[in-house]
């Protein structure tokens, strides 16, 4: 925190490729990541997810997620 801070970010990007499936733990790592950021006004953009990790994502979540989406980090 005290980095994003000190480095002024408004975006944190967090890369997924290397990430297969995203299970309802994992979820919640995020989740609690994103809103941990976001205390410093950043946003966190979840960038290079893989379909499968996407689909597994779609399958359990009951609300929109606190973080951003975006296909690589030229895409936000």
């Amino acid at each position: 925190m005290s980095r994003l801070l000190q480095a002024r970010a408004t975006r944190l990007y967090y890369d997924l490729s290397d990430l297969g499936l995203i299970d309802p733990l994992y979820y919640a790592w995020l989740d609690a990541l994103a809103r941990a950021v976001l205390t410093v006004n950043v946003k966190m953009v979840c960038v290079n997810m893989q379909p499968a990790a996407a689909f597994a994502l779609a399958g359990f979540i009951k609300q929109m997620p606190v973080f951003e989406t975006a296909l690589d980090i030229h895409g936000r």
